[in-house]
């Protein structure tokens, strides 16, 4: 996973949007399991760590030769992907393991 490259939003499969965030894949970016979100040219990205195959916990992290993300934005992208991670692990899997395209959603309830 390269998080120095620059995200070209355009190639991007969006997952979930809330709020104006975009929770998104970007196809030729695999492994480890993460996702990004977009706001503008705001980018952030979330790694999600396991360890011994649990959940231990989501990394928020900017990506280099983006526009880092404001702090409001990157505190809903954390509460998005941890309210939504069993789903968001789900899309990930259906998309890269069974080339099975992911259904975006719009997130309608307060997660704030």
């Amino acid at each position: 996973m390269d998080t120095t490259a620059t995200v070209v939003k355009t190639s991007s499969i969006l997952l979930l949007e809330y709020r104006g965030l975009e929770v998104c894949l970007f196809p030729s970016d695999k492994t480890p399991i993460h996702f990004y979100a977009t706001s503008g040219y705001d980018v952030a990205m979330a790694r999600i760590v396991f360890k011994n195959g649990i959940f231990e916990k989501t990394e928020i992290l900017n990506v280099q030769g983006s526009s880092p993300m404001s702090d409001k934005n990157r505190e809903r992208f954390r509460v998005i992907v941890e309210e939504y991670l069993s789903e968001l692990v789900r899309q990930w899997i259906d998309y890269y393991i069974y080339s099975k395209m992911p259904q975006s959603e719009k997130i309608l309830k307060n997660l704030e």
